[in-house]
């Protein structure tokens, strides 16, 4: 899917967002977020970034999926996803209810960790942040399942 194509199966309807400006499709960081949506409620899923202008043109969702780990590849200074504030940020822009976050396990070998890659957020931090905008932090571990009602 391209940026603003939609598909409708069944009763969901899912939309492709263009995540960062100025980035050519064929880049190494182009990117395209997610808006999944039904009658009831509306969700973001965000792969590693999405700029704050772009998400805000989302508008409102009722749940927020960001990744939080804040992941660089240290020789080049290259920034690969957000950080917990960042991605907090973005739930606050859409108005989420909810803020699930994702993307902070990550573990490699001791070389890759001390001389490439550094990734430092947590979905502690990003939970706190989320309180502070008064939206409710969802970490769930793997394999569970959240079941959420009354979002309308």
């Amino acid at each position: 899917m391209n940026p603003n194509d939609s598909k409708t199966i069944d009763e969901l309807t899912i939309t492709a967002i263009q995540a960062r400006e100025s980035i050519n499709s064929d880049d190494f960081d182009y990117e395209i977020a997610w808006k999944v949506e039904s009658k009831d409620w509306k969700i973001l899923l965000v792969g590693h970034r999405i700029s704050s202008r772009l998400a805000q043109k989302v508008g409102e969702v009722d749940i927020a999926i960001l990744p939080v780990n804040d992941l660089y590849i240290k020789p080049l200074f290259k920034k690969l996803s957000m950080s917990p504030s960042e991605a907090a940020e973005i739930a606050n822009k859409v108005n989420a209810k909810i803020g699930i976050p994702y993307h902070y396990m990550y573990k490699s070998t001791w070389a890759w960790e001390t001389f490439l890659l550094s990734h430092k957020g947590t979905a502690q931090e990003f939970s706190e942040i989320l309180r502070s905008y008064s939206i409710t932090p969802v970490q769930l571990v793997a394999g569970q399942r959240l079941e959420i009602s009354g979002i309308k």
